[in-house]
């Protein structure tokens, strides 16, 4: 499966284009696909602005080294 780049999709806050969509499905993904990549678009967007916002690292706390 080729890879498909989600820049049209990103660049235009989510609505891509009927171009980007057909794109997206001829190079094999499905509308399942679609979803998941809406989702991790969406969670990466939530936790830069959470971030951003409120420099509260959303990752897990770092460990200490064991070293």
């Amino acid at each position: 499966m080729e890879l498909f780049r989600i820049t049209p999709i990103v660049n235009n806050k989510g609505n891509a284009s009927e171009e980007a969509l057909v794109q997206f499905f001829e190079v094999g993904y499905d509308e399942k696909a679609l979803i998941k990549l809406i989702g991790l678009i969406t969670l990466r967007a939530f936790t830069n602005y959470v971030f951003a916002n409120t420099k509260i690292p959303v990752d897990f706390p770092a460990i200490e080294s064991i070293a």
